[in-house]
């Protein structure tokens, strides 16, 4: 063969790629697209970078990167701990990695790094270890264990996400696994984690519980030191406040402080680009959130369009990073879409083993994203049994990527260390938040105590940010002084405001032990400020900001008793409506609740919306002090308006909840007694519970309610809202007896919403045998309803019982239950012996265990591509009847845009075999009328007089609720089986390649 130029050139190519794997690999997989404003460069690869999962930057320049090698199980058969910190260095400045050097090996699944004192501190469950190289070689040869007793668990349930806050503290997430935590400086001390995030000081070692915990994997703060987190469905959380100290009052209700902000949806749409593939564990979820986690935070007000204020979500499964733009408008900030990115992702990849794990500003004002690289990313306890063992689930073990992302009409800018502490100081107004915050921590991390007189300067007239990190710096330093932080209580900026109370909260309370910052603290906060601080609080009251105000009320405790009161009041007056105001004002009143309940009627708050019934929760969760306390709310109940008992009554019902106590006061008994034989029907069932909830027993008054309200459920000349309300009563009666008056009315055809009633009052009847009636009840159980009793029958012994003893008499075909993975394994691991032998002849650990043999046939003998052009006709032709696609079809199953994502194998399962799992909207249901006849199709609108069936073509029938006999579903899909039959497999696949066309 001649050699000529072009065959030349690519046999150097080829050289490259064998001398050169990192290259190689670069070439071969798809790099991830950006917006069009933006560029990417892949910045590490293999073999420089393995499995990376977390990074950070320390204050030379150095990238630390955690290599999560022993990702899912361990290495080897022993299992043994495989993670890695390697250092990646651009010693050149070409925005390439040029040198990679092994820091430290053999740590237990490593899941975030972050540096100090030239060293870093590595989360390695079940311990934090803190690592350091003092001998110049590049390897760490310290290693110390900081912390231990993090419970170990599925790898991103660990704890994760340590990260330097504002406050001069390392954060962390506890992960969902919790744990016992002893700290090596203060051995034999152990701190239960109890659902809680934890940060501890770095100096002292001082280790605190925080906020509520999401469970989730990534943490990232804001600009002013706000904080949000991630959990797999439920992708933007925010932790609105840390859990408030142990309450004086045991039952005080509790309150979710770790929240979802999302204005999406918590498991929202995400429109991934790679090709889609089956979900092992919940199909149902593709192309939606499921495995959020690793976040990133854009605070770079250089960048272009919307991107600054933005937080990054990771979707691994989805190959996707998603971008929502933060506003904070309110206590509880609101996470939107980009109007540039409703329908499509701020990063997507084709590669389906692009695992994004976190993205982290760098010091050049770059993004780094970190990418896994795996082809297997789901842990393999959530894998089915038969599927994991045809995966190979180290598979891409030896690939990694991390990609440099920046704005295309901008030049980075260099990094070079400070060399004097002034220029640190000057770095704390940088615009880059990784700038400021290193600054921060090297000006706190080296006690640099000689900058008081430069941090006051920037704290009272630098910018905002600026301001902001002088004066959590002087705070670190033990440097803190009235007038910086009185200046930001006065400041335009709310987040400025907001940062300042705590700082004044931090100097009005007890001066720092030695433990803290031994000498340098010692010496400054002897003496107590003076009440300057305590006035400006005061007069932030009225502060334009729902934050500040809420942040107020939170740190209210520093003020004197008479003046917290009356803040606390104030704010209650200005913000009753406000939820997360009204929660903190009840959280921290340092009085008795009635003694609030007393202030709050005097101001005429105490029938305020909302605030009356958590005042009530919390008095009867608290109880009373004295007698007089009780007097004066036994006076208070008597004397309010009738229109407001049952919002009392009901909120009297929750604070016995929460106390998991009864509560006396006088005339209790009489007053319920009176209520219950004066009031309507929704009022006596109100009564009624609280009596159980206060263990008193039935009277005869009771007795004779229940036997008049069992007649009138079951008279069906009454109006269906009178049989609606005795039905609740009904089931406030003996389990068994209400289980068997109430069980035959869903039956009745009287529509969906008198189904919910009846559903509704079943519940409320304690668990028992009388659950098998489920069972009899499913064919006539609405489609919204089914997921709900299924449910129900996996809870309860004797409902499993009956839920397989209803598949082996084919009462209930197993594809109407659609169960997923979870659902399965309840029956399959948590029955009795005879029920997980029973119901494997039904069920499997597969996520389609009764699919048929045709769809394996079939799926076997699939070409690998189809074309989407010779697909329409076939869609047009089979489809279009029942489906809606590209503006074409009918709307009678779910419009397959819908299911565009799904994935080849879902795909096929569904056409081939309709009956395998069936969404309960689409079970097709019979009914018959009184004269005989009958009618098939898919239930849709309903009325109290009509009931709609809607059948292929959109052809609609109403029927009269008077004319209707029965209500039945078939346990049957609308679609046929067969529909496959006469099309050979690329026709399938050109069908399967258009609907996928689709996005």
């Amino acid at each position: 063969m001649l050699w000529s130029p072009s065959n030349l050139v690519l046999s150097l190519l080829v050289l490259l790629l064998i001398f050169h794997p990192s290259l190689g690999a670069q070439t071969l997989r798809p790099t991830p697209r950006v917006p069009v404003d933006l560029q990417i460069q892949l910045f590490a690869a293999e073999p420089d970078i393995v499995d990376p999962v977390a990074l950070c930057f320390d204050e030379s320049g150095k990238m630390y990167v955690v290599e999560m090698r022993d990702y899912a199980l361990g290495i080897g058969p022993n299992r043994a701990p495989g993670g890695t910190i390697r250092v990646l260095e651009d010693r050149d400045g070409d925005g390439h990695a040029d040198h990679s050097t092994v820091f430290a090996e053999g740590l237990s699944f490593p899941t975030s790094v972050t540096p100090w004192n030239g060293g870093v501190f590595v989360a390695a469950p079940p311990e934090i270890v803190y690592l350091k190289d003092t001998d110049g070689d590049g390897r760490a040869d310290v290693r110390q264990v900081i912390y231990t007793g993090f419970k170990r668990g599925v790898t991103d349930s660990n704890l994760n996400g340590l990260r330097w806050g504002l406050d001069n503290r390392i954060h962390g997430l506890n992960g969902g696994n919790d744990g016992r935590i002893e700290s090596a400086a203060n051995p034999g001390v152990v701190i239960p984690l109890n659902g809680r995030d934890f940060s501890f000081d770095p100096v002292s070692a001082d280790f605190r519980t925080t906020f509520q915990s999401s469970g989730g994997f990534g943490l990232v703060f804001d600009e002013w030191g706000r904080s949000f987190v991630t959990y797999n469905v439920n992708h933007m959380q925010q932790r609105v406040t840390a859990v408030p100290p142990l309450s004086k009052y045991p039952g005080a209700p509790s309150k979710g402080l770790t929240v979802s902000i999302s204005d999406h949806e918590e498991m929202s749409r995400i429109y991934p680009i790679s090709r889609p593939e089956t979900r092992v564990n919940h199909p149902e979820q593709s192309g939606y959130f499921s495995s959020a986690g690793g976040m990133g935070w854009i605070g770079l007000p250089e960048w272009p369009a919307d991107y600054t204020s933005s937080i990054l979500v990771c979707d691994v499964v989805g190959n996707l990073v998603h971008r929502d733009i933060i506003r904070n408008d309110a206590v509880q900030s609101v996470a939107s879409r980009s109007p540039r990115e409703m329908s499509s992702e701020f990063i997507t990849c084709e590669d389906p083993a692009f695992r994004p794990t976190g993205v982290e500003v760098g010091p050049d004002d770059a993004l780094y994203l970190i990418d896994m690289q795996r082809d297997v990313i789901e842990h393999p306890d959530y894998i089915p049994e038969k599927t994991k063992a045809k995966l190979d689930l180290r598979a891409g073990s030896q690939r990694g990527r991390i990609y440099r992302i920046s704005p295309k009409a901008t030049h980075a800018r260099g990094w070079f260390p400070p060399k004097t502490p002034a220029e640190w100081v000057a770095n704390l107004g940088d615009p880059n938040p990784w700038r400021r915050g290193t600054a921060q921590r090297i000006i706190v991390g080296r006690q640099l105590r000689t900058l008081q007189g430069a941090l006051q300067k920037m704290a009272l007239g630098g910018r905002p940010l600026a301001r902001l990190s002088a004066l959590w710096t002087l705070e670190g330093l033990g440097l803190s002084t009235d007038r910086p932080i009185l200046s930001a209580l006065g400041a335009p900026e709310a987040g400025l405001r907001e940062n300042a109370i705590q700082l004044a909260g931090l100097r009005l309370r007890s001066p720092p032990t030695l433990a803290s910052h031994p000498s340098p603290k010692s010496s400054t906060n002897t003496a107590l400020p003076g009440s300057s601080l305590i006035h400006a609080l005061i007069a932030l009251t009225n502060d334009a900001s729902p934050r500040v105000r809420f942040t107020l009320a939170v740190n209210s405790s520093v003020l004197p008793h008479t003046e917290q009161l009356s803040v606390l009041l104030a704010l209650l007056k200005r913000s009753a409506a406000d939820k997360w105001i009204r929660w903190a004002c009840l959280q921290y009143w340092p009085d008795a609740p009635t003694a609030l309940l007393r202030s709050c009627e005097e101001q005429r708050l105490a029938d305020f919306e909302g605030l009356r019934a958590e005042l009530i929760e919390w008095v009867i969760a608290a109880g009373w002090e004295n007698s007089k306390d009780a007097e004066f709310w036994s006076a208070w109940l008597r004397k309010q308006p009738r229109f407001a008992l049952l919002e009392i009554l009901t909120a009297l019902g929750q604070g016995l909840r929460s106390s998991q106590s009864s509560r006396e006061w006088p005339d209790r008994d009489a007053w319920l007694d009176r209520l219950f034989t004066s009031g309507d029907q929704s009022l006596r069932r109100t009564v009624w519970k609280v009596n159980h909830q206060l263990r008193r027993a039935d009277g005869p008054e009771q007795l004779s309610a229940w036997k008049e309200a069992s007649d009138q459920v079951k008279d069906t000349a009454l109006p269906q809202s009178s049989r609606t309300v005795a039905a609740t009563l009904v089931a406030l009666g003996p389990p068994a007896e209400a289980a068997a008056i109430l069980m035959p009315l869903l039956g009745e055809p009287n529509g969906e919403q008198w189904q919910t009633q009846i559903l509704t009052a079943l519940r409320e009847i304690p668990r028992g045998p009388w659950v098998s009636g489920w069972v009899t009840a499913w064919p006539t159980l609405m489609p919204a309803h089914r997921p709900i009793v299924v449910n129900a029958l996996l809870s309860e012994p004797h409902g499993r019982e009956a839920l397989v003893a209803a598949l082996e008499s084919g009462t209930i075909q197993v594809g109407e239950l659609n169960l997923d993975l979870e659902q399965r394994r309840t029956l399959l691991h948590e029955a009795t012996r005879e029920i997980r032998q029973r119901a494997s002849k039904f069920i499997s650990d597969e996520e389609y265990a009764n699919r048929k043999m045709a769809v394996d046939t079939l799926l076997a003998a699939l070409p690998d591509e189809g074309v989407p052009t010779r697909g329409a006709p076939i869609f047009q032709r089979l489809c279009t009847p029942c489906h809606a696609l590209n503006g074409q079809g009918h709307h009678v199953g779910p419009d397959l845009a819908s299911v565009a994502h799904r994935s080849v194998e879902d795909i096929l399962s569904n056409i081939v075999d309709p009956n395998m799992a069936i969404n309960p909207a689409y079970i097709t249901y019979r009914i018959e009328t009184s004269d005989g006849e009958s009618d098939l199709g898919l239930i849709g609108a309903q009325t109290g007089d009509n009931v709609t069936l809607i059948q292929p073509q959109e052809i609609r029938t109403t029927i009269a609720r008077k004319k209707i006999k029965s209500i039945k579903a078939t346990g049957q899909s609308l679609m046929p089986e067969g529909l496959e039959t006469g099309l050979a497999p690329q026709d399938l696949r050109d069908l399967i390649a258009y609907i996928q066309s689709v996005h």
